[in-house]
């Protein structure tokens, strides 16, 4: 697992976490996050570009802890699930052959 932060300006952040696994050959979960300080707002974007959890994550809302309820928030979610065989029952039909 690696992952580190960077501040690009004193109001931007931005992250990235993320994993190789060796016996797979392939990443791990991985996470990019940008961070907007806008005064007295706050921004917030997170994104995991690929893997089962593949989302988008946008929050903005006021920092003061008395309009914390103040806020938009949305998370997108990319990929649904694995694929899985589904099995059908289908009903029981008799034929029958007259000699």
């Amino acid at each position: 697992m690696f992952s580190g932060d960077l501040e690009l300006t004193p109001k931007w952040e931005v992250g990235f976490s993320s994993g190789y696994d060796i016996k797979n050959q392939g990443f791990t979960y991985t996470q990019l996050r940008f961070s907007r300080d806008l005064d007295s707002w706050k921004l917030n974007f997170n994104w995991v570009p690929f893997g089962d959890r593949q989302t988008y994550y946008f929050f903005i809302g006021i920092k003061s802890s008395m309009l914390s309820d103040l806020k938009y928030d949305k998370v997108i979610r990319l990929s649904i699930s694995k694929w899985y065989p589904i099995e059908i029952q289908l009903p029981a039909v008799k034929i029958s052959r007259k000699p």
